[in-house]
């Protein structure tokens, strides 16, 4: 007799295995502990369980992976839009952060994140910031997955501007509390080839080298950026990674909207993943990422909606329509990318770019980390594939639960580790004291 902590009885149930993106028809889902332990035809087995799901007619499918993300930049949201990238970046974000963010900024703002997100179905970030001791310890606290990285910078950061050398003891924080942690797991996230000079980018390899911990860096993002490098190095920011020896490490790019094909050679002979994050590209008017020769050339791609400063929400649902749009109409070839391809990008590649294959797909041994979508919906009606339906037409409001390591953290609704209302309040007097 097995017993399982939830029985989910899955209409339809979407699998990303090593070899396929497939639908399974009515199949039994049960979670003991924090796994999942039985995938099949409920009559195949003799259980019983202490929680029961009728989910016959709705989708159970994984927790999305957003790859890239700033969770505290949700206070930021819609400050200043469509301003030219350069007024916007350096006249508003940069000041508003050396004058507001601190640890209750980071507090606040990664719980706003997290609510958001559960909300939306997805159930593991990548996220790079300030004060990621903070971060780490509210995305804990929330039960939430999550790759976490310290922002390393050649001139003073938020969290160094009083405190020099902060971001290297907030990595040993870090690597000290969550370094075998099932959930959280601490990175080293220098900001950008641009934003670092050789010897900050040398520190952050001897620290994750010392720690034995991931980097993760924007890259390549501008073609400004690009041009600023052979500017000032005589080569192109991948080139100068690889020659310094950052690309040795376990190693992740964000963007990667202006990488050559000689150096999409050296991302794909280094194995390091890049995390394509469409509507922020759009938004800031970036480009449009190579994915697909990414994808060709065996480069492990991810899926990121970047900050809500450069997007404006953290919905996953909406991120892989644009993505898959926007490699249609780049290439002018409406195969370039598929639904299926996408949803791919938002699971199982997703997760294996963060360095957490226990995650991104519904396996039997793999984390419980899964959603419940109900499809019975206006603007799903009727839907003759379901990735084409989560991919194309979904709003990601269709959510009904999220669960991750095997516990319901939302339902309907009721966010089982946030206590919403006391955040809206403290949110409020934040905003108003401070804006």
């Amino acid at each position: 007799m097995k017993k399982f902590d939830y029985a989910i009885h899955a209409g339809q149930l979407l699998q990303c295995t090593e070899s396929e993106t497939r639908c399974l028809e009515n199949v039994l889902v049960g979670i003991e502990g924090d796994k999942i332990t039985f995938i099949g035809e409920q009559s195949s087995i003799s259980w019983e369980a202490e929680n029961t799901i009728d989910a016959r007619e709705k989708i159970v499918l994984p927790g999305l992976i957003n790859a890239h993300s700033h969770l505290p930049m949700n206070l930021l949201r819609g400050l200043s839009d469509d301003l030219p990238l350069e007024r916007w970046l350096h006249e508003c974000i940069l000041p508003t952060e050396a004058r507001l963010v601190n640890e209750e900024f980071c507090r606040l703002g990664t719980q706003l994140a997290l609510m958001e997100s559960l909300r939306l179905g997805s159930t593991c970030v990548y996220d790079m910031y300030y004060f990621n001791d903070v971060i780490a310890d509210e995305v804990d606290r929330a039960g939430f997955r999550g790759i976490i990285g310290e922002t390393y910078l050649s001139f003073p950061a938020p969290d160094t501007r009083d405190n020099p050398g902060n971001d290297r003891k907030i990595v040993a924080r870090l690597a000290e509390k969550y370094s075998h942690h099932p959930r959280v797991r601490p990175m080293i996230a220098p900001h950008s080839p641009y934003a670092c000079t050789d010897e900050k980018l040398k520190e952050a390899i001897e620290d994750a080298k010392n720690f034995n911990l991931p980097i993760g860096i924007h890259v390549c993002e501008t073609k400004t950026e690009v041009k600023g490098s052979f500017d000032n190095f005589s080569k192109s920011p991948v080139q100068r990674l690889y020659d310094i020896g950052l690309m040795d490490l376990e190693c992740i790019f964000a963007h990667g909207v202006h990488i050559s094909e000689e150096e999409m050679d050296l991302v794909a002979q280094k194995d390091v993943s890049v995390i394509y994050n469409a509507e922020s590209n759009m938004k800031l008017g970036s480009g449009i990422a190579p994915v697909r020769r990414f994808l060709d050339k065996g480069i492990t791609v991810g899926l990121g909606t970047d900050g809500c400063a450069s997007n404006n929400d953290l919905n996953m649902y909406k991120e892989m329509d644009v993505a898959t749009k926007l490699q249609k109409v780049g290439l002018e070839d409406n195969v370039a990318m598929t639904a299926k391809d996408t949803f791919r990008l938002a699971t199982h590649s997703g997760a294996r770019a963060l360095g957490m294959p226990q995650t991104g797909s519904l396996e039997v041994g793999k984390q419980a980390d899964l959603v419940i979508f109900n499809p019975d919906q206006e603007w799903l009606r009727p839907y003759h594939d379901p990735f084409s339906a989560i991919v194309y037409s979904s709003t990601g409001t269709e959510v009904e639960y999220s669960f991750i390591d095997g516990q319901l953290l939302y339902e309907k609704g009721d966010y089982k580790k946030l206590d919403v209302e006391k955040l809206k309040a403290e949110l409020k007097a934040y905003m108003k004291k401070s804006f």
